[in-house]
């Protein structure tokens, strides 16, 4: 009989290999036999989509098992992130931070960077991370920098200079100003696109997507870039997703501010995500205002500015009922303290 380790062996060997299938059947049945390393990869397997469909509900029920038998919570907090819940994402990067991972700290002084009114925080968990062995020597580096940054500056009205990416992903987006509607004919094209989705026929519709993008058509940008964002059809690929929503709003289409700012989420760039984010918010998307108020929610010294945000979704006819039922329940747990969640729940 093969023992547990070498079973779990054998499932990494055969994941780094691509053989997703035969490393999902061997994670599936460790995981159930009570291994925690298996249960850590079978939740990744659920979050990225490997062999089986993305389900987060799965990744997180695996993730919450494993992290009962002392594996770190850091997989856990990047679900919360990608899903848009940044009160989790901040609590599991914190779990994370007190397990031992370091580089948690990196991420929660990005996430507290949000607010300048987090200063002293930002400032404290960047120390963590110069101060400790647990983290990558790259971000030891951005960090020694950032903190540099700080001293120099007395008064701070943004971080975004501070945190910005070693390499950006793209350049700042120019507006046109000559955008022109689709016509019918591009109009029912796109209506056979959705039904080529509906119908799983993804290269078709990709195919014709490229072909409308290549005339110029905003909106089959967009579609292209949450194709490459949630994997429809294809291997999920940020960059291709990022880059085609950057090609849709140079083209005209707006709405992809808020499309590319959830893009960033996905990586840790939290500063794109809220830059995104704000220009979505200006250019008239008050679905923008119910993500922002999730995440300067993080602060609880920007209590007035969330407050304003929700108050602008419960008040807004572009929103759906979902989107002003959240901001409800959150002016309700902000206004009453009786309300507050110390631990969120799943």
């Amino acid at each position: 009989m093969i023992k547990k380790y070498d079973r779990l062996e054998e499932a990494g060997k055969a994941e780094d290999l691509g053989n997703y299938k035969k490393a999902y059947r061997l994670f599936s049945e460790l995981a159930r036999e009570g291994n925690a390393h298996a249960m850590s990869a079978l939740a990744l397997m659920y979050h990225n989509g490997e062999y089986v469909r993305k389900q987060y509900k799965k990744s997180i029920y695996w993730d919450l098992e494993s992290i009962k038998q002392g594996i770190d919570s850091k997989n856990l907090a990047i679900t919360y992130r990608q899903l848009g819940d940044m009160q989790r994402y901040k609590y599991y990067l914190e779990k994370a931070m007190a397990q031992g991972d370091d580089s948690a700290a990196f991420n929660l002084a990005k996430l507290y960077s949000v607010s300048t009114k987090e200063r002293l925080q930002v400032q404290a968990l960047l120390l963590l991370v110069v101060t400790r062995d647990n983290t990558y020597q790259d971000e030891i580096e951005q960090a020694q920098q950032i903190l540099k940054n700080l001293e120099k500056e007395e008064k701070l009205e943004s971080f975004v200079d501070l945190f910005k990416s070693v390499k950006p992903i793209v350049k700042k987006i120019k507006y046109p100003s000559n955008y022109q509607k689709d016509s019918k004919k591009v109009v029912k094209q796109l209506a056979k696109v959705t039904e080529y989705l509906d119908r799983q026929k993804y290269k078709k519709a990709r195919k014709l997507l490229e072909q409308l993008a290549a005339d110029g058509c905003a909106k089959a940008m967009d579609i292209l870039g949450g194709i490459y964002l949630y994997g429809i059809g294809v291997i999920v690929n940020i960059t291709d997703a990022i880059k085609w929503y950057v090609r849709a709003i140079e083209s005209g289409c707006f709405e992809s501010n808020l499309n590319l700012a959830i893009a960033y989420r996905h990586t840790h760039d939290i500063l794109r995500y809220k830059h995104y984010l704000e220009l979505a918010l200006a250019k008239g998307d008050d679905n923008a205002a119910l993500l922002l108020a999730q995440l300067y929610s993080v602060s609880e010294r920007e209590s007035e500015r969330v407050e304003a945000l929700l108050e602008q979704v419960v008040a807004s006819d572009k929103v759906n009922a979902d989107a002003v039922y959240q901001a409800e329940m959150m002016l309700k747990n902000l206004l009453s303290p009786f309300n507050k969640i110390k631990q969120p729940l799943i």
